[in-house]
């Protein structure tokens, strides 16, 4: 018995004597990169391999071809991303200890900027709070925190007071700034989306915080903040960035996703920001690869973990904060759409920042021009139910092929602000945007009802029988071919449109 236990005792101690070994030889980091490099390793199709290196190169016919069989590539992408970010989160680290610092000690002249991997952290137990990021607002001085809290049940937060902790140990209260509310009686729509902030007056600013409570319990230990500084004189880009609703339901539909970015190009979009949830990762990844690769798309794998029938419009509220307060330092502009739409100038303007342009100059005198908050842009549905245009049917306009923009041409006149209306903001004066409008301003902006004869949104959406006679109606039909300014330039970049068929490839069913 003795035996036994003795033998139990120093089979403990060589353990705990491993482990210590194991961590201080940085065995760890050795085991995370060995993983990521025999991924690469791993035995698959040859031309599955080659998909993500041809992507960037070799036109997208061939990079359908190959994603129908590349299922084993996201298998390596996911160890290759979990590696890299374990890896750059140590870095981070290494150097703050280094520096024996709590905050980055920032040279005015040179261009710094954090832009963290950001993760859903329950603030409770209870699971009522969900945290999602936390960025620097340079036009007030604080931190702005976004996240979720259920609709229906009573919060810790509700009862005790939460603070933000900073690397330095000073505390602030965490205030609610806004509450994104569902207005709609769905109970099945559980979490709303909300917006806190914590003050901030420190010379740079903070890399993280923690949220503890007022004994000083710690609720979640680290939150890393956005942030952007830039030297003085620095221009924001006058192209607009887009934010774009979350990719759901396993999203496969490539042919979308491709002339959605193509022609956002075309109409002058600076940046597309995309938030994948669920897609077919064989056809999907390789296309968004090619354009990450480019620097034309940035993507943040959009993960709650709650089911995502709770959210309202799957968490687009949430997302779209996030958008606005981790691209407001470098666009002037931003839109918020979905992947069945695109925002379309007047033919005569012929692009989104001649758009705003001419928006602008429309004003009223009692508005400053310097004082928009932004636009709101609105709706016409272009139905995909309807025949395709005239023109696709003729010789003259066969070559428009499976592009959508160009064949379905019927759409509604434009609909009341609200109606399925969707803002492009003004970064320096919205505080808080929601699905169809600006939410709040901020102090001294006003938003701007855009007139339509300038730009809308195109809204591609099949529908219902009873809608589709209705919108059959002449008054509710309406031929808009602005689109086709672009044909030549659109048929040259998306050759594949034209000449390849991936059965593999099915249509996405949006829900509102």
């Amino acid at each position: 018995m003795r035996s036994s236990l003795k033998k139990g005792f120093v089979s403990a101690v060589v353990s705990l004597f491993l482990l210590f070994v194991i961590k201080s030889l940085h065995v760890e980091d050795f085991l995370v990169q060995t993983i990521a490099v025999h991924a690469q390793a791993v035995k698959v199709p040859a031309q599955a391999v080659k998909v993500p290196a041809q992507a960037v190169t070799e036109n997208i016919t061939q990079l359908f071809q190959q994603a129908v069989e590349a299922d084993s590539i996201s298998k390596i992408r996911i160890v290759q991303e979990t590696a890299e970010r374990n890896i750059l989160e140590r870095e981070e680290e290494r150097i703050m200890k280094e520096k024996k610092s709590k905050h980055l000690n920032v040279d005015k002249q040179t261009y710094k900027h954090v832009v963290p991997h950001s993760e859903f952290q329950w603030l409770h137990k209870d699971k009522t709070v969900l945290i999602y990021s936390a960025h620097f607002d340079n036009r007030d001085g604080k931190i702005k925190i976004v996240g979720f809290k259920h609709r229906f049940k009573l919060s810790t937060s509700d009862i005790e007071l939460v603070l933000c902790r900073y690397p330095d140990k000073s505390v602030v209260p965490m205030t609610t700034l806004y509450n994104v509310s569902v207005l709609q009686p769905r109970p099945h729509l559980q979490f709303n989306t909300w917006i806190w902030s914590c003050s901030w007056t420190g010379e740079s600013p903070p890399t993280s915080l923690s949220l503890v409570t007022q004994s000083q319990r710690v609720l979640v230990s680290r939150v890393n903040v956005t942030y952007y500084l830039f030297p003085e004189g620095t221009q924001k880009s006058k192209q607009p960035v887009v934010c774009v609703k979350p990719m759901v339901n396993n999203y496969s539909d490539a042919y979308q996703l491709i002339e959605f970015i193509e022609s956002s190009r075309l109409w002058g979009v600076g940046k597309i920001v995309l938030y994948p949830q669920s897609i077919y990762k064989p056809v999907i990844l390789p296309v968004l690869e090619k354009y990450r690769k480019e620097g034309y798309i940035d993507v943040h794998w959009w993960t709650p973990p709650v089911p995502m029938e709770s959210l309202h419009a799957y968490g687009q509220k949430s997302h779209n904060q996030h958008c606005l307060y981790t691209y407001m330092y470098r666009y002037e502009w931003a839109g918020f759409i979905d992947l069945d739409e695109l925002i379309i100038a007047n033919e005569q303007i012929g692009n989104i920042e001649f758009m705003i342009q001419a928006g602008v100059r429309s004003l009223l005198d009692s508005v400053s021009q310097s004082n928009v908050a932004g636009f709101i842009l609105r709706s016409q549905m272009c139905i995909t139910s309807l025949p395709d245009d005239p023109l696709f049917n003729t010789e003259k306009g066969s070559d428009l092929c499976k592009i959508t923009s160009f064949r379905k041409t019927n759409c509604t006149p434009a609909m009341s602000p609200g109606v399925w209306s969707k803002p492009l903001v003004n970064t320096d004066g919205t505080e808080i945007v929601d699905i169809h409008m600006i939410r709040l301003p901020r102090p001294g902006f006003t938003p701007i009802d855009l007139d339509p004869s300038i730009g809308t949104v195109h809204h591609y959406r099949a529908l219902s029988h009873d809608s589709l006679v209705l919108a059959q109606s002449p008054q509710y039909n309406v031929l808009k071919r602005n689109t086709h300014i672009y044909k030549d330039q659109v048929k040259q970049i998306l050759p594949s449109m034209c000449n390849f068929n991936n059965p593999n490839i099915g249509e996405m069913n949006f829900a509102d």
